[in-house]
C-alpha cells in the first residue's frame, strides 16, 4: 500500500503560469536573444528562493533542485 501525497505545491513550482512556475520561466527566457543558462538559473533562484519544494545549492552555479515525493 502506498500512502497519498498531495504533490499539488510542486506541480505548481513546475507548470503553474501565475506567478510564473519553472516552464514558464524557460519559455520567457527562450525568447531572449542573450539568454543562457546561467541567466535562467538565476531568473527561477529569484522567483522560487523561499518555495519549499526548490532548492539552488550554494556550492554549484549551474544547478537547481525540485524536491518532490515520487512513492
Amino acid at each position: 500500500k502506498v500512502d497519498f501525497k498531495d504533490n499539488i505545491e510542486c506541480i505548481d513550482l513546475i507548470e503553474k503560469t501565475s506567478p510564473p512556475g519553472l516552464l514558464a520561466l524557460l519559455d520567457e527566457e527562450c525568447r531572449f536573444p542573450k539568454a543562457s543558462d546561467d541567466t535562467f538559473l538565476q531568473k527561477i533562484a529569484l522567483a522560487h528562493a523561499g518555495h519549499r519544494h526548490f532548492n539552488k545549492p550554494k556550492a554549484s552555479r549551474t544547478n537547481f533542485i525540485v524536491k518532490h515525493y515520487a512513492g
